[in-house]
């Protein structure tokens, strides 16, 4: 039995009875019964399944217990029925069935006294055990949440908190199944007061921090000891054009407004609740705009029965920055495996497609003064600027991951517009400028003038011959 499989780790707990049916089974049926529990509990996804449809299939099973325990969480009628006797006083006889006793589950690390905003709001103790997540009150140090299972936890992450006087950090655990609760918690980056608990075998030892102490420590030995990674926003990765430069855009999601981060291994939307789109889970990235001011982000997770999900009312500076971090990671947006793939396109820097300008710009203006300012060669140049201006604005934005059709009525800066620039347009000659007027003249007389011009030198030549 392979150590690493569910199976294997649960076998010493098993009922006897229990273990010993499982042994007896052949070895081919063990494989299969550790995808089962897989599947049940949460866990992410084998190599030889398909990301979607177990995601899917995770999602229908979740549904389908939680409808089986609904079910069967109705009490038993426990009244005494009326004819039977009453019994007689005296000393209860000892119990002789003792309950099973539940695995071990000891503490590991705690931090005291922390705001939770997931899945209740209100201060708690919280505490990694071994196998779970546990919520205690902290004066009476009684339950406040049911057990949150390791198992079934899938992505953890450490945010910083936007739209805060004060630095502040945020931490979200996901499970995988999309009924199961969520965690979510938050503290100040350095706070007034800041108390952790290391449970050591023999004694726990509590710690109180000073004031003003960085909480980063902390809350990274309370995420070490998680068996997921924890995934955090890199600038480096995709950097917001607002003030703050983080690695997210405000959004809204109907009426919610909260982040959505664009990070190395996926899109997060930090909402309540909360969804992680990894890139293997990725349909498509896509950006729509209007009017050019705001624009919507819609994600799509692979499938066939896949459906855009809406965040609006995105600043329009963010856009040109989700198509650069799409546009990077469009090969590897379903694949389960990304290191056997192609390395991801390199992003364009912001000023390699103006410097190419430029120099396009500089040949322009070599070609106008040679030509001495004639109108047939400045507006052939002219649509020959324009067009390559066209061709750089819509390769500059790139097209949308995954798909044909581009994003509609984007706007360009006006200072990298590329008629805008210094020496985009034609010079034009004093005398070029006369003859278009001339004829535009002659153009809307209707030809008089050409007339008069001709009645003029017949007159004259009259003249001369008297």
């Amino acid at each position: 039995m392979d150590p690493n499989s569910y199976l294997h780790a649960i076998r010493p707990a098993l009922p006897a009875s229990l273990a010993r049916g499982l042994d007896a089974l052949p070895d081919t049926l063990v494989p299969h019964i550790d995808t089962l529990l897989r599947l049940v509990l949460g866990a992410p996804c084998p190599e030889d399944a398909s990301p979607a449809e177990w995601s899917r299939s995770q999602h229908d099973t979740a549904t389908l217990i939680d409808r089986l325990k609904a079910a069967n969480s109705a009490p038993a009628s426990r009244k005494r029925p009326p004819s039977s006797p009453a019994p007689a006083p005296g000393p209860s006889p000892k119990r002789t069935r003792s309950s099973p006793t539940p695995p071990p589950d000891p503490p590991l690390f705690t931090l005291h006294a922390l705001s939770l905003t997931a899945p209740l709001r209100k201060k708690a103790d919280i505490t990694v055990h071994r196998a779970s997540v546990r919520l205690t009150d902290p004066s009476t140090h009684a339950p406040a949440h049911a057990p949150l299972p390791l198992p079934a936890l899938r992505h953890a992450f450490l945010l910083p908190t936007r739209a805060r006087p004060r630095p502040h950090w945020s931490v979200l655990l996901l499970p995988a199944s999309p009924t199961a609760p969520q965690l979510a918690f938050g503290l100040d980056a350095a706070p007034a007061a800041l108390s952790t608990t290391a449970h050591a075998p023999d004694s726990p030892a509590r710690t109180s921090h000073p004031k003003g102490a960085p909480a980063l420590p902390a809350l990274r030995t309370f995420l070490a000891l998680l068996p997921v990674p924890t995934l955090e926003p890199d600038p480096a990765v995709f950097r917001s054009a607002a003030r703050d430069a983080a690695a997210g855009v405000d959004a809204y999601r109907g009426a919610k407004q909260a982040t959505l981060w664009f990070l190395d291994a996926g899109v997060l939307w930090d909402g309540r609740p909360a969804e992680f789109w990894a890139l293997a889970d990725l349909a498509h990235v896509r950006t729509a705009s209007a009017t050019g001011r705001t624009c919507s982000v819609l994600v799509a997770r692979a499938g066939a029965d896949a459906e855009d999900t809406d965040f609006a009312m995105v600043d329009g500076k963010e856009r040109e920055g989700i198509v650069r971090w799409a546009d990077a990671r469009r090969r590897r947006f379903g694949r389960r495996d990304p290191s056997r793939d192609a390395p991801p396109e390199p992003e364009p820097e912001a000023g390699a497609a103006e410097d190419a300008s430029d120099a396009d710009d500089s040949d322009f203006e070599d070609d106008a003064s040679s030509d001495g300012g004639s109108a047939t060669g400045s507006s052939s140049d002219s649509r020959s600027a324009a067009s390559d201006g066209e061709a750089q604005a819509s390769d500059r934005l790139g097209s949308e991951s995954g798909a044909d059709d581009r994003d509609a009525d984007a706007e360009l800066d006006p200072e990298h517009h590329p008629l805008l620039r210094p020496g985009a347009m034609p010079r034009m000659s004093r005398a070029a400028l006369d003859a278009v007027v001339g004829m535009m003249e002659e153009d809307m007389m209707g030809g008089g003038g050409r007339a008069m011009a001709e009645a003029s030198e017949s007159d004259e030549e009259d003249q001369l011959d008297d």
